[in-house]
Formats: structure tokens, C-alpha cells, sequence
């Protein structure tokens, strides 16, 4: 009889999966009953559980399960209302659902294309693990829905000490549910350890919500001195998140935030962090060009009144403040309107600093208008300077005409380069021209 009950059609289904496949909880049972292998799989591999999985057919599902039949998961394309179904199941009954086993201490999923219905299943599996202390889930396609099943699964673990779930595409909204668990709990969520001293996540393609989960874990790190998330897209909300971080860690000395896409509120908040930071030597906000205007003047106030900060964005400050440069080189260093106003409040009474690049033939910076407004009030009262570059700035007009109102009293400067810069026009042009007119050997390059 077993035999004959187990025979397969064409596509190698046999009448048991057939009946998962319909739902037919009835038929099931007395297939079961009469001894149908639950372990058959059609041409596909598919099995009589995965069918009732598939098609969310709960009772069929329970019938399987209670016979028995292995369940294999993850990574089988499930939706949603299918994964919560089998999680309910496996909650009641006790069943692992992921492939862990309850004797695990640590657990990789990392970079494996799982889905949210799949995160769904691990949530189950975490609330009945009880040494599990590591799990990676990075660089999988878990999203924002996963992610909050694995923080509801967290809030019950006792062991679990690292939870790595740095790119997964995750909302602010599930990232920051996540942080407040890790805060209260002692995860971390990054990968890093807590014995980390330095940690590169440079390139990684990171956006706002991982860097709100690498805010969290710094936050219970001791040793850590340097930092680099540099060339990622954290954003306003991820350099909020690391602000915050720097107003309470201890230790943290070099921070590099180069070509982030962060924005005016996301300076405002390094701003404030920087104010109540006593320990940052070395920050770099580089390549972050939509820092401007008040933000701009905020971040380099506070850059300049820091007790402990010795370079921003490579502008040497300590140097400069104690007169160990007499010649500066800062060209193509992706510096904005911030570091050009930093910079102009250090050389503005140097007694040193003979010669500034600021930029070049083929590359410069992009300190702007605002930026060449303070390097023309430094350059009013700087009594050393000769020679200036800023080709390739990015100056227009108004920082042009503000340079030239400069020259008019500074007697001292006598080479000055400001080719490549497309935004000035004419005006600023005649007005440099004029302001140097009678200096037979000035030179101006325009």
C-alpha cells in the first residue's frame, strides 16, 4: 500500500503533495495516516510541506509537522503571510524553522540574498535559542520588515551580544528601534567588537540607518581611537547619529567622514558634538559640498574652538596656530566653504605662512564664494602671505569682488592664481584687474 500511495505524475508529485498543494487537510491526514512518505520530492525538489508553506495552508502544515517532516526553509522564496504562518507554527510547536539548531553560540547568514520572510523565520528560531551570542545578517536583503521580527527576537534574548545587520537597505524608523535595543541590551549591531582600537568601513556603500547602527555600538566601545567611514552615503541622519556618539565616547581621537552626502543638518549636529568633545584630534568633513552658509560657519566656529581638534579635513590647525608652516599645499583635497573659513581665521595672523594652495591647474576645491570671503578679510590684516592659489574653486563674482577689496590694502601679496573658476564672470574679473592696476609686478592669473 505505501508504495502505491507514494506513485508520482508526470511532474513527479505524488497524491500527498498534491493534497498539500490544495489544501486539503482532510485528504492529508488520511494520507498520512495510511503511511505516505512526507520525505518525497517532486522533479523540482519540492516537498509535500514546502506545497502547504507555499500556498500559507496551516492546517495542512501542522498535519506535516506533526508526522514529523523536516522543515527546509530559508532561502525558498516565501512571502510574508507564508513566513508568519510557519513561524506561528513553529513558535507552538517548538520547531526551528532556519537550519540553526538550539545549541549554536554563533550563526552567519551574512551576504546569502536573504529575503524578509526569511529574517521572519531566523525571529522565530532566535526566541528559542538560548546560548546563540553571535549573529550575522549583513549584506543580505532582509529590509526594514526583517529587521524589526529580528528586533522583537532580541528583546527576548538573554545571550546574544552581536548582531551584525549593517547593509541591509533598513529605514531610519527600523535602524533607530534597533539602536534604543542595542542601547538597553548591549548589542552591537556593526560587527565591530569591543575591543576594537581602529575600524574601517571606508567604500562599503553604507547609507544613513547603518551609520545610526554604528552610532549605537560606539557608544559601548572604550578602546576605539579611529574611525573611517569615509566614501559611503550616511547622510544628515547618519552624521547625527555619529554626533551624538562623539558627545559621549571618551576615546575616539581620528574620525573620517569624507564624501558622505551630508548636509547643513548634519554639520549643524557635528557642530554641537565638537563643542562638548574633548578628546577628537583629527575630523574630515571633505567632499561633502552641500555644507554652506550657516552650517558652514557653525561646523568652522566650532571646529576653531575646539580644545582638543589638530586637523580638520588636512588643515593642519595645531601647526598653523604655532607657526610651524611656512609654506601650506592643500590642492585637490575636496575642501568646502567650512575649511576655507577655518583656514583663513589661522592665516589671518600668521607670521609664517609665506605661500597658500588651494588649488590647481587640473584640480582644486570647491571652497566657493564664502570660503574666498574669509580668505579675503584674513588676507586685510595678514602681513606674510606672497603667493595664493585657489584655481578650481569655484569662486564667482562676489568672492572675486570681495578678493579685490582685499588687494587694495594688503601690500604684501604679489602672486595671485585664480584660473578655472567658471562662476565668475566679467565683474569679478574687471574687479580684480582694477584693484592690482599700477602693481607692475603683481602677477594675476585669471
Amino acid at each position: 500500500m505505501p508504495e502505491l500511495i507514494d506513485q508520482t505524475n508526470d511532474r513527479g508529485m505524488t497524491a500527498l503533495m498534491a493534497a498539500a498543494h490544495g489544501g486539503h487537510a482532510a485528504v492529508v491526514t488520511m494520507l498520512l495516516e495510511r503511511g505516505a512518505d512526507i520525505t518525497c520530492r517532486d522533479d523540482r525538489g519540492v516537498s509535500a510541506l514546502d506545497y502547504a508553506i507555499r500556498e500559507n495552508k496551516q492546517e495542512v502544515a501542522r498535519a506535516l509537522l506533526d508526522c514529523g517532516a523536516k522543515v527546509d526553509a530559508l532561502k525558498k522564496g516565501l512571502n510574508i503571510e507564508s513566513a508568519t504562518m510557519l513561524a506561528k507554527i513553529g513558535a507552538e510547536k517548538g520547531i526551528m524553522l532556519s537550519g540553526m539548531t538550539r545549541d549554536q553560540t554563533e550563526a552567519d547568514f551574512s551576504n546569502q540574498g536573504l529575503e524578509p520572510a526569511d529574517a521572519i523565520l531566523i525571529g522565530s528560531d532566535l526566541k528559542l535559542m538560548a546560548v546563540l551570542t553571535t549573529l550575522r545578517l549583513d549584506d543580505t536583503k532582509i529590509g526594514a520588515v526583517g529587521a524589526k521580527v529580528i528586533a522583537e527576537a532580541l528583546k527576548v534574548s538573554a545571550v546574544l551580544k552581536h548582531c551584525n545587520l549593517l547593509k541591509n537597505n533598513l529605514d531610519i524608523e527600523s535602524a533607530t528601534m534597533l539602536a534604543k535595543i542595542g542601547t538597553e541590551k548591549g548589542i552591537m549591531f556593526s560587527g565591530m567588537t569591543r575591543d576594537q582600537t581602529e575600524a574601517d568601513f571606508s567604500n562599503q556603500g553604507l547609507q544613513s540607518a547603518d551609520a545610526i547602527l554604528i552610532g549605537s555600538d560606539l557608544k559601548l566601545m572604550a578602546v576605539l581611537t579611529t574611525l573611517d567611514l569615509s566614501v559611503n552615503r550616511i547622510g544628515d541622519e547618519g552624521a547625527k547619529a555619529i554626533a551624538e556618539a562623539l558627545k559621549v565616547i571618551a576615546v575616539l581621537t581620528s574620525v573620517d567622514l569624507r564624501v558622505n552626502s551630508i548636509g547643513d543638518d548634519g554639520a549643524k549636529a557635528i557642530a554641537e558634538a565638537l563643542k562638548v568633545n574633548a578628546v577628537l584630534k583629527n575630523l574630515s568633513v571633505a567632499y561633502n559640498s552641500n555644507i554652506v552658509g550657516v552650517a558652514a560657519q557653525q561646523l568652522a566656529a566650532a571646529a576653531l574652538g575646539s580644545l582638543s581638534l589638530e586637523v580638520l579635513s588636512g588643515v593642519p590647525i595645531k601647526e598653523l596656530r604655532e607657526d610651524k608652516l611656512t609654506e601650506l599645499n592643500l590642492s585637490s583635497m575636496g575642501l568646502g566653504p567650512t575649511e576655507g573659513i577655518v583656514l583663513a581665521e589661522l592665516i589671518k595672523f600668521s607670521a609664517v605662512v609665506t605661500t597658500l594652495v588651494l588649488g590647481s591647474f587640473l584640480f582644486g576645491n570647491n571652497i566657493g564664494d564664502e570660503g574666498a570671503k574669509a580668505i579675503a578679510e584674513a588676507l586685510k590684516v595678514n602681513e606674510v602671505v606672497t603667493k595664493l592659489w585657489l584655481n578650481n574653486n569655484k569662486i564667482g563674482d562676489d568672492g572675486a569682488k570681495a578678493i579685490a577689496e582685499a588687494l587694495k590694502v594688503n601690500a604684501v601679496l604679489n602672486k595671485l592664481y585664480l584660473q578655472y573658476n567658471s562662476n565668475m564672470g566679467d565683474a569679478g574679473e574687471k574687479a580684480l584687474r582694477d584693484a592690482v592696476m599700477g602693481r607692475s609686478e603683481f602677477v594675476l592669473e585669471l
